[in-house]
């Protein structure tokens, strides 16, 4: 601490310590103590100090000023499930603790607490289509195998070979069933536990629902099954099965040749095809010089037909035109007699150009021409017959 004082009359602020020539040469230091705290008790026996009031003081404390002497020590527990508190103290003859080591047990690999049971696949159990899995913890997966199809329980099971019946002595099937759910690995809230295999011995055989189609060989559902849906044998259906498609005489059955197997049996009516053919005619009109002409209302698809012009064509003038006066066809072969008239009047034989249609009951002949002034030419305004072979 600093003082403020006053040497033959002069005055100093602030002096730590005052260095004064001692009588015998040298200087003598004198330092200002007033702000010491320390008491006896916080300096070592045998050791000395200055009280605030300039008292020289031996210390009373015990242990001395030098290095303390510590002790590093280890301490173990085992693992608990509730809370553990413990004092660490040092040994006698040391001053205190150095480096202390707390040692704590490992946790079992399959520890899984207290009241916690660990389960497996084989603690698991079934009963009909119920699976029950009992709590604790599943390390894994567990499974349990069930066999497809189902069982139905029967009212009654008796003493000899578990044959399983309905109480009357009929039997009702013969499964061997053996029981797999799946349960995802963790902790199953609530369950019942279970080791019972569950197998059943019969001797008829599960069927699902099924549907035969019509064969040309026969079906057969085998004997000994148990129908789990249902059997279902597909209608015969027919199509244009009609007396006037069938050639006259002819019988034409569906299924067996017996009676009591026939489906159908249509006696043919028709006598315009077979060996012989038909011949028919239809006239119609053009109007307007038309690039198409139809025929409707006929009997049959023509196998070939003629069509020509029935009326006589009349003009004056120079002007070209082009007529058909004559369309036949074979096949799907097309070819015409067209009239030209004008400066240059002509009939000329066309082999492309002309193309018909059937559609119904009616025949269209078209012409690629665009009108009547080009070849191979339009439809004269008049009457039209058409002779044909179906």
């Amino acid at each position: 601490m600093s003082q403020n004082i006053t040497i033959a009359g002069a005055s100093y602020t602030d002096v730590p310590a005052l260095a004064v020539p001692k009588t015998g040469g040298g200087t003598a230091s004198f330092t200002d103590v007033t702000d010491t705290t320390a008491a006896a008790s916080d300096v070592a026996s045998g050791k000395y100090f200055y009280t605030a009031a300039g008292v020289k003081t031996e210390g009373t404390a015990s242990g001395g000023g030098g290095t303390p002497s510590l002790q590093d020590k280890t301490v173990s527990y085992t693992p608990s499930e509730t809370a553990q508190t413990d004092s660490v103290t040092k040994d006698s003859g040391y001053d205190g603790l150095g480096t202390v080591t707390v040692q704590v047990g490992a946790i079992s690999s399959t520890y899984v607490g207290s009241g916690i049971t660990q389960r497996a696949s084989i603690d698991m159990s079934a009963s009909g289509a119920t699976v029950t899995a009992p709590a604790g913890y599943y390390a894994s997966d567990g499974t349990k195998t069930i066999s497809s199809g189902t069982a139905t329980g029967p009212a009654s099971i008796s003493s000899s070979g578990a044959t399983l019946s309905t109480g009357s002595g009929t039997l009702i099937m013969t499964k061997n069933v053996s029981v797999t759910p799946s349960v995802t690995a963790g902790y199953i809230a609530s369950g019942t536990a279970g080791t019972t295999a569950i197998t059943m011995q019969a001797t008829a055989t599960l069927q699902a629902a099924t549907t035969y189609h019509p064969s040309t060989s026969d079906q057969t559902i085998n004997a000994s099954r148990w129908l789990t849906g249902a059997q279902t044998i597909k209608a015969v259906t027919t199509s244009n099965l009609t007396a006037d498609n069938i050639k006259s005489g002819v019988i034409v059955k569906i299924g067996d040749s017996t009676d009591d197997d026939c489906v159908a049996s249509v006696t043919g009516t028709y006598s315009g095809g077979g060996g012989s053919v038909s011949v028919d005619t239809k006239t119609t009109t053009a109007s307007n010089y038309p690039t198409s002409l139809s025929f409707g209302s006929m009997k049959g698809e023509p196998k070939m037909f003629v069509c020509r012009l029935n009326t006589g064509v009349s003009s004056s003038g120079s002007t070209t035109y082009y007529y058909i006066v004559e369309v036949a066809a074979a096949g799907t072969t097309c070819h015409g007699n067209v009239f030209r008239i004008g400066s240059n009047r002509q009939v000329n034989n066309v082999t492309s150009g002309y193309s018909f249609s059937y559609s119904g009951t009616t025949l269209t002949i078209t012409s690629s021409a665009a009108s009547r002034s080009a070849s191979p030419g339009a439809f004269y305004s008049g009457s039209y017959e058409l002779i044909y072979v179906y």
